[in-house]
């Protein structure tokens, strides 16, 4: 603590808290969804972002015209351009969309019925199924019956499901057919997709046997499971339990493969469905609470090991599930935070509680110039060398270096938001400044190229994990461009302009807009925000410092830093709804900040920030860490550091419970040192709790990749019972 008092010269402790063949088919079903973004183009060509009520109404009248000019028409080819002009104007018009769907259907176009329907019923997700398309649905099933190879039965099968998706028969023959064929993962999805359309309750509502042969089907997937390649293992075991989920020892056995890949969420919800199965199940009940622990839900631990404790019957027995959960009760009094940060090359991890254990080192490589914490804040991606990627599980404390088809260097790096996938740009080496997209499942290995054009730059990844944007750096599409990964079509939301550079993207959290910065020469960066869907546009012409800028955890705020240079300096934030700025209520410059992911009911976000010293200076007056709710005009002070320290760099944690920050100072005596620590966000809270101290770097400051939540790690008790459960053939395995 006597550091900490000379990093805040001697201040009193009140100081911590002051606080997308046929004339008609060459446009396509993609056309139905596109027009609305050329519509988008045509606003942004200046037409203006929004149009007045009396022009939408009439774009609405002059739809209804074209529908109902469509209807009159007999001739079904001549019809789908009326159609197409209508939704074009309108593309919300759930009628016609319908119509186009049917038009297309008869002119035996299924393709493109298909893809036209889809989209029609995503304007109507609560509509029944049409009788028509129940009937066709049906005339297709009975149809599947005549193909004579399995590839026709299949193809017969799944344009039946996709008129009708609440046609369990079809989805049964189609699991049936697909096993034949040799898809037994695409069998498991239907056989699931079968029990939820004939309304058959699933694994916690506690699930019916499947009839054979789906039985004899998921007992041959459980044993093929006994295998050391682990993504195989997960692979029989997930099939398996899709044919089956009565299957009490295969979602054990799932959840233990889970563990070991590192995927603790997954294991604990494989656990909870062999304890759903099986409520009595002492090991799934042990691994259960032990992955819960590893998850930092210490309290459902307690409860699943009370659950354990009255199962046991012998003293030892006992005694060994009291020990655990004292263990938990332990780390739960204790929820000591961590922090995983980049320094010198490697990555290390240290955590508050005891300032005599240093911290530890991950890695030992010495050239790792990028690092990203995942969403899930369990694996961290590393770039090494500028063209070699690996990371680092934190959860199972596994080291993986991975093999891209490219060699050119990695240019931007994004994780989804199930933590599931990185995507990558990786440089071509026609042009440095850009490349090909990729995406790499981690701990799969499975690579999957969405470009190769090589010609992107930056990318970000939508929340729900359907879609990518990147910025094309040239040819006709240059400009924002969002592409969907299930069928690879592209989407240009904006065009490039001359002499600017796109960055900082950042979807927000709704995935509904993108915000970016338009980068001009002369170093000055403007806000804009459009539409992911929709024809939205706003150019705010807010001026931005650098190239950050976050969204409040409601999504509706942006908040960004405006350059002294334009009269204004501090902290601003943008409304989307409203489409007007406001003030966060610092107005000091330069400044780092960090926004909370979380919102209160409101929509007010927080944001914690705290000023840096400009080129030169030596002290900083004021040095404070503030928190401000926005938008709002007024900040608290929660942390004052001495006039020669400051935060050089703040993150959150995933609650928005607890900020991180690197100390940094400027007097001579500890110029080059820092300290990591973490504060609470509330005015008298106590004192700074040390994760790291005395850190002194020989390639520049620590940079902190993000607060990890408490876990076991080298104290874990053993780890989840290893042994696999066998299995019985035949009817009522357990």
């Amino acid at each position: 603590m006597g550091l900490w008092w000379g990093m805040l010269g001697g201040r009193s402790a009140k100081s911590f808290a002051s606080r997308s063949a046929k004339p008609y088919a060459l446009r396509g079903a993609w056309l139905l969804w596109g027009m609305a973004l050329a519509s988008a183009h045509g606003w942004a060509q200046g037409d203006g972002p929004t149009r007045s009520p009396e022009a939408e109404l009439e774009r609405g009248a002059q739809a209804e015209e074209r529908y109902q000019e469509a209807l009159a028409v007999a001739d079904l080819a001549a019809r789908v351009p009326v159609l197409q002009a209508c939704l074009e104007l309108d593309p919300t018009h759930v009628e016609a969309s319908f119509a186009l769907a049917d038009a297309y259907w008869q002119l035996g176009d299924k393709d493109n019925c298909l893809a036209t329907l889809s989209r029609a019923r995503q304007l109507a997700p609560n509509q029944e199924t049409r009788p028509e398309w129940r009937k066709r649905a049906q005339e297709e099933l009975d149809a599947s019956a005549e193909e004579q190879t399995p590839d026709g039965v299949v193809r017969r099968l799944k344009t039946a499901v996709a008129l009708a998706p609440e046609l369990a028969p079809a989805w049964l023959k189609l699991a049936d057919a697909l096993w034949m064929t040799g898809d037994r993962v695409g069998a498991a999805d239907a056989l699931t997709k079968a029990r939820k359309a004939n309304g058959l309750a699933d694994r916690q509502g506690g699930a019916i046997i499947p009839p054979e042969p789906w039985q004899s089907r998921a007992t041959e997937e459980f044993y093929q499971a006994f295998t050391p390649i682990l993504i195989e293992r997960i692979r029989h075991l997930e099939t398996c339990v899709a044919l089956d989920p009565t299957r009490a020892k295969a979602w054990y056995n799932l959840g233990n493969a889970y563990y070991d890949n590192g995927q603790g969420q997954k294991a604990a919800d494989a656990y909870k469905s062999a304890l759903a199965v099986t409520p009595d199940y002492d090991k799934a009940l042990w691994n259960y609470a032990l992955a819960l622990v590893s998850l930092d839900q210490p309290e459902q631990a307690l409860d699943v090991l009370a659950r354990h404790l009255a199962l046991q019957k012998t003293p030892q027995d006992q005694r060994r599930s009291q020990d655990f959960a004292d263990y938990v009760r332990h780390l739960e009094s204790r929820r000591r935070p961590g922090v995983v940060y980049l320094m010198d090359g490697d990555l290390y991890t240290a955590r508050s509680g005891d300032n005599a254990v240093p911290q530890t080192k991950l890695t030992e490589f010495g050239d790792v110039q990028r690092a990203l914490l995942s969403p899930d804040r369990d694996i961290v991606a590393v770039v090494r060398r500028g063209n070699q990627l690996a990371t680092w599980d934190l959860f199972a404390q596994r080291l993986r270096e991975h093999q891209l088809p490219l060699a050119g260097p990695i240019l931007d790096l994004a994780w989804s938001a199930d933590s599931e996938r990185v995507a990558l740009i990786v440089g071509t080496g026609a042009d440095p400044s850009s490349g090909d997209v990729l995406i790499l499942d981690p701990r799969t290995e499975a690579l999957k190229p969405v470009t190769t054009d090589g010609i992107n730059a930056r990318l970000a990844w939508a929340p729900d994990g359907t879609r990518l944007a990147y910025v094309k750096t040239a040819g006709p599409k240059a400009g924002l461009t969002v592409a969907r990964l299930d069928d690879g079509a592209e989407t240009q939301l904006a065009p490039a302009v001359e002499g600017v550079t796109m960055t900082g993207l950042a979807w927000s959290p709704d995935g509904h807009h993108l915000a970016y910065l338009q980068m001009r020469r002369d170093g000055l960066s403007s806000l804009t925000v459009v539409g992911a869907d929709t024809p939205e546009r706003y150019d705010t012409q807010a001026q931005v410092k650098g190239n950050q800028v976050v969204w409040s955890g409601s999504g509706r705020y942006i908040v960004y830093e405006a350059p002294p240079e334009v009269g204004l300096q501090g902290l601003y934030c943008w409304d989307v709804e409203t489409n007007e700025g406001g003030e966060v209520g610092i107005s000091r410059a330069p400044i780092v900040f960090a926004v909370a992911p979380t919102a209160d009911a409101d929509a007010r976000g927080a944001i914690a920030a705290a000023p840096v010293p400009k080129d030169g200076e030596t002290t900083i007056e004021d040095s404070v860490v503030y928190v401000a709710a926005f938008p709002g005009k007024y900040a608290r002070r929660v942390l004052a550091l001495s006039e020669t320290s400051y935060g050089a760099q703040i993150v959150w944690d995933e609650r928005g419970e607890l900020i991180g920050m690197v100390v940094a100072h400027l007097d001579a005596e500890r110029k080059g040192l820092y300290e990591i620590v973490t504060i609470k966000p509330v005015v008298d809270a106590p004192g700074p709790q040390f994760l790291a101290l005395g850190l002194k770097p020989l390639q520049g400051p620590p940079q902190l990749l993000g607060l990890i939540p408490p876990a076991l790690g080298p104290e874990r008790p053993g780890g989840p019972v290893k042994e696999d459960e066998p299995t019985d053939r035949g009817v009522g395995n357990p």
